[in-house]
């Protein structure tokens, strides 16, 4: 099993981890140390992917107007994951796993909280990427197709906590604008989903956010092909497909590409009938 994480900012890294792998895309060399990355992948983790990606055509053919380092800044972890698997499907193992740096799941199956804080320490970094997490959730999947975070309720805070929709959740932050197109999208794109999807959105129960996934490769690509045919969507239909400009609630809204991305990867899960075990979330802070 190989998961990846993706740092955006100087984090602690496990070198002695034979399935915990920190990834980045970005112009420059980070401050913190290199990563050990696994034999064969080809990538020292820090390149410009947007050189490289077997996805750049397909973005440049809608976003060519926009400058490589805008590309880099804003849509970098959107993209990262799918490239690693294209440029190294074949090579990479039948188990996958895609994170962002501070959060991991804990082999702790039939635990009753949902998530556990631990203090952010070298040490703390080290024993929950221990090989032997790995192992334990490698042995998972012998029975099931992917793991993820527990299910929540979906909540916005309003001076107490309200239970919400999915749906309703998103668009109290984020433009309505990105959120109709997504929904075109699957429309249009992968209609298979269409009538689910509206179901889903409307829920107020979802797998975490915040959950790393862990599944089988077959899956994790499909997963990945499948948000980036509805990010390219998005892109080439909207009217501004990278804001640049702070607006409403939301200071850096060219992140909807990530909200998206949170709200379609639990939906794909369940619309695919997938057998899911669910564990407690790990946050470093």
């Amino acid at each position: 099993m190989h998961l990846f994480s993706y740092y955006h900012k100087e984090f602690f890294v496990n070198q002695e981890s034979d399935w915990h792998f920190p990834v980045r895309a970005i112009n420059q060399e980070p401050k913190f140390d290199k990563p050990k990355l696994p034999n064969g992948i080809e990538t020292s983790g820090f390149e410009n992917i947007l050189n490289l990606s077997s996805y750049s055509d397909r973005i440049h053919r809608v976003l060519g107007n926009y400058s490589k380092d805008v590309l880099l800044n804003h849509i970098e972890g959107q993209i990262i994951f799918e490239w690693i698997l294209q440029r190294n499907f074949f090579s990479l193992p039948k188990i996958l796993g895609f994170s962002t740096y501070r959060r991991i799941l804990l082999p702790m199956g039939g635990a009753k909280h949902e998530a556990f804080n631990v203090e952010a320490s070298q040490k703390n970094f080290n024993a929950l990427t221990a090989n032997e997490i790995g192992f334990k959730l490698n042995k998972y999947l012998e029975t099931r197709d992917c793991l993820l975070a527990k299910r929540t309720p979906v909540r916005r805070t309003l001076g107490r906590q309200l239970d919400v929709s999915v749906e309703d959740q998103y668009l109290a932050v984020q433009d309505p604008h990105y959120w109709n197109l997504f929904l075109r999208a699957i429309d249009e794109c992968l209609p298979k989903y269409s009538g689910v999807a509206r179901v889903y959105f409307k829920s107020t129960v979802s797998f975490s956010y915040e959950s790393p996934i862990i599944c089988h490769r077959d899956l994790m690509l499909q997963l990945a092909e499948e948000f980036i045919t509805i990010m390219q969507y998005i892109w080439r239909e909207s009217r501004v497909p990278i804001p640049t400009e702070a607006s409403g609630n939301e200071p850096k809204p060219w992140r909807y590409c990530g909200f998206i991305g949170e709200r379609f990867f639990p939906f794909f899960f369940s619309a695919n009938k997938c057998k899911t075990f669910e564990l407690p979330l790990v946050r470093f802070l």
